[in-house]
């Protein structure tokens, strides 16, 4: 009897594991694509002008995507590749972006800290609440580019969010950011 339950219980992880699985499983992009989209982003000197992007179309945003998600890439290649993104302003890069917000991985907060430069660029104003979410990030660089993207996008909304992290906000060098990015979206 025991066995036939940790029998049915291994059988019912599997399913759970596999469910979970297929719902984070990164877009399907051509091979051929991906390693062009490699070499584009491996350089350390030029960074392609957003018509190279233009140029792959959505199969770029794909290749993107799909590297960005690849813990064996070099660091810089996932790190610019999110920022990349920036150039295709879709939904399913949108829906991307906001979930590797809470992407969890040893460059994690510079994944977040692009995903919101990327976010901004992309999206404009429409990405403020987004972004509002990532002032209470526990990493200081993350926080640091949520309140200078915000500051960056403008608006009443921009300025209520950081206006309310002013208040709260622990580290006196992110509080001092915030002061001087009030006083630039007011002017």
């Amino acid at each position: 009897m025991f066995k036939r339950l940790m029998f049915c219980g291994m059988i019912g992880l599997l399913l759970a594991f596999s469910v979970t699985a297929q719902a984070q499983v990164p877009p399907v992009a051509d091979p051929t694509v991906v390693n062009k989209v490699k070499m584009l982003l491996s350089g350390y000197e030029h960074f392609p002008p957003p018509k190279t992007w233009m140029a792959l179309g959505d199969q770029g945003a794909k290749a993107l995507m799909v590297l960005t998600l690849d813990e064996t890439q070099w660091p810089l290649v996932r790190s610019r590749s999110v920022m990349a993104l920036g150039f295709y302003p879709t939904e399913e890069v949108k829906t991307f972006l906001v979930m590797l917000m809470d992407y969890k991985d040893r460059i994690a907060p510079m994944l977040r800290r692009n995903a919101i430069v990327s976010l901004a660029s992309a999206f404009g104003p429409s990405a403020v609440p987004i972004i509002g979410k990532r002032l209470s990030d526990e990493d200081y660089f993350v926080r640091e580019a949520a309140i200078k993207n915000l500051a960056k996008l403008g608006g009443e909304q921009a300025a209520t969010l950081l206006t309310e992290q002013r208040k709260i906000e622990k580290e006196r060098i992110l509080r001092e950011n915030i002061d001087v990015e009030l006083k630039r979206i007011k002017k």
